[in-house]
């Protein structure tokens, strides 16, 4: 579990510090491009007013206006290539993240099973499994202002699938004693 946990956090961590670098080479890019080719950048902005809607004339002022303030210019070049994304997550924060939540979600339901031979360690594990899906399912529900019950009900079926697929590879790999 606690290996796992450390893949997960080093894979996050690496696609976070990707993502983070490639803001940085676009930022660099379109900063150069504005010192460089102010009147073609300016000309690209206004096609990309064009685009949301503006008439021509109204996206040739609105690119002069915004290219007289460089770091609005950049902004918005930005914004339209990027596609309006996030700010990058912290690479450190994400891989934290990513290792703890599996570390914990990998845990709470093996925890009733350590040294344990009963039935009633394994009824144990899936209670407190199954709570662990709703809980994160919840969790989600929260985070994206959809359906609690749709994302409960969907974290519950993915535990169980990840539970039959561990029960089989079990069965495989150590056979019954």
């Amino acid at each position: 579990i606690v290996v796992v946990a450390c893949v997960l956090a080093a894979m996050r961590y690496l696609t976070a510090k990707g993502e983070q670098d490639r803001v940085a080479r676009e930022l660099a890019m379109e900063r150069e491009e504005l010192r460089m080719m102010p009147d073609l950048e300016e000309k690209e902005l206004a096609l990309v007013y064009r685009a949301r809607g503006l008439d021509v004339e109204e996206a040739r002022r609105s690119a002069k206006a915004v290219m007289r303030d460089p770091e609005r210019a950049l902004a918005e070049k930005l914004q339209s290539e990027l596609g309006g994304a996030d700010a990058p997550v912290s690479p450190l924060r994400a891989g934290w993240t990513a290792g703890l939540s599996a570390l914990l979600g990998a845990g709470i339901p093996v925890i009733p099973l350590i040294g344990a031979r009963s039935g009633t360690a394994l009824w144990v594990a899936l209670f407190f499994g199954g709570l662990a899906a709703i809980a994160t399912g919840i969790i989600r529900s929260v985070l994206t202002g959809e359906g609690a019950v749709r994302h409960a009900v969907q974290m519950i079926v993915i535990a169980a699938g990840i539970a039959v697929l561990g029960f089989l590879a079990g069965r495989w790999i150590l056979p019954p004693l």
